[in-house]
């Protein structure tokens, strides 16, 4: 008697408390066209809960308790014109949870649903402007881009490494050349967890975002790219200051001294590391969510990071004094060599010390102004291309840490033969 009954409804509201919606729960329901299970506590649909129901039009399951919504719970044969799922915190949802079955409508208060759902779809919200409805590296040419320059970075700097250790030169000269190539791999660690996390999350990253700007992976990668914006800058001037102080004074520059040289490199490496550190702990544990998803500290779309505004501006104020200085050191030291030339060997070496000079100084002026500029508008402006940021991080920046290895490589291998 009540099959009958039932096979008849057409519409269906429960009024009482629903917690669990069972597998194939309407299956003598057949023809409902409206199905309203709002306000019932519901914390769980079973698989293939709604899957006789093809006629089914709209399912209202507001006001619930719902974590996610299992990909099989709708026929393939419904069309369903409106799906509610306002006030749910559906944090797990499959990827393809949209797959089996159409929705022309959604209403919905979390706008990862809307990114779940087939072209076609309409629904109640849009996207924010800085967030993406694809994966952690939007596209697959970003992608490559984040991979190529890791392993070419990170090769080139252990190949420069070595060859500055087995040159023939005096320990003190080889300490912040070889320093630099440390800061340079430190960099590929950065850029290593985001694509290694792009790997991992694949399409299920617009349904975990919130959780990838709150982990520790991304703060720690936050704070290993602090820490390279912030030392690779100084230890090139203290290298550059370096390499003038001995042209300046040959015989008596305490850089000629290993001791000297090895506590001048853990006094500018250390500060920059126990200071990204602490930024980074900080960070961790008052401000929790990072502002973006590829874990840079120097932009935050939403405006309501002050942390971001003061990292920019002073990681910024870094790189333009920074850079000045190196140039400024760079053109007395090319002064004091051109000055004192005394032999044709000697106009050789000075002419590749001015090549390699010239690039460093260059390098250092097309990376970091360009990066800090671009990072500075950003904060600057109400909206710009969430790829921007993306691309800044993944060419600009790397530049420099591309052509200082192969610059050191250059040198080592003529300081080799030279031998």
């Amino acid at each position: 008697m009540w099959f009958g009954v039932w096979s008849k409804l057409d519409h269906f509201e429960a009024m009482n408390s629903f917690p669990i919606v069972s597998e194939h729960c309407f299956k003598h329901s057949s023809n409902l066209m409206n199905l309203h299970l709002i306000s019932n506590n519901v914390t769980l649909l079973e698989s293939h809960a709604f899957a006789n129901l093809d006629k089914l039009k709209f399912l209202n399951l507001s006001d619930n308790y719902l974590l996610y919504l299992p990909d099989n719970m709708l026929s393939s044969n419904t069309s369903l014109k409106t799906l509610s799922l306002l006030n749910n915190t559906l944090d797990n949802n499959d990827v393809n949870v949209f797959y089996q079955f159409s929705v022309g409508y959604i209403e919905t208060d979390d706008f990862r649903i809307c990114c779940l759902a087939s072209e076609r779809t309409t629904c109640n919200v849009s996207k924010p402007w800085y967030s993406s409805c694809h994966k952690l590296i939007p596209s697959s040419t970003i992608q490559v881009y984040f991979i190529k320059n890791s392993v070419i970075i990170f090769l080139l700097a252990v190949v420069s490494g070595i060859l500055i250790i087995i040159q023939p030169r005096q320990t003190a000269a080889k300490i912040f050349p070889f320093c630099v190539n440390v800061v340079e791999i430190v960099h590929t660690f950065y850029l290593g967890i985001v694509w290694i996390s792009d790997l991992q999350y694949k399409d299920k990253f617009v349904m975990e975002e919130q959780t990838w700007r709150s982990s520790f992976a991304c703060h720690s990668a936050s704070t290993i790219f602090l820490f390279f914006t912030t030392a690779d800058p100084v230890v090139l001037l203290v290298l550059s200051l370096s390499r003038l102080m001995v042209v300046w004074n040959p015989f008596d520059s305490k850089f000629k001294n290993t001791e000297f040289v090895s506590r001048a490199a853990v006094f500018v490496l250390v500060p920059s590391l126990l200071g990204a550190c602490l930024v980074g702990f900080i960070l961790f544990f008052v401000q929790n969510m990072l502002s973006t998803s590829i874990c840079v500290h120097v932009v935050d779309p939403t405006k309501s990071a002050i942390s971001a505004t003061i990292l920019t501006a002073s990681v910024t104020a870094l790189h333009i004094a920074a850079t000045a200085a190196i140039a400024t050191v760079h053109c007395l030291l090319v002064h004091k060599v051109n000055k004192s030339k005394i032999s044709k060997s000697v106009s050789k070496s000075s002419t590749s010390l001015v090549v390699q000079l010239v690039v460093v100084t260059s390098t250092q002026i097309v990376c970091w102004i360009p990066a800090n500029i671009l990072y500075l508008i950003c904060l600057i402006v109400p909206q710009y291309p969430p790829e921007l940021v993306i691309w800044t991080t993944v060419l600009l920046v790397p530049i420099n840490s591309i052509v200082n290895p192969i610059v050191f490589i250059f040198t080592s291998i003529r300081a080799i033969r030279e031998k």
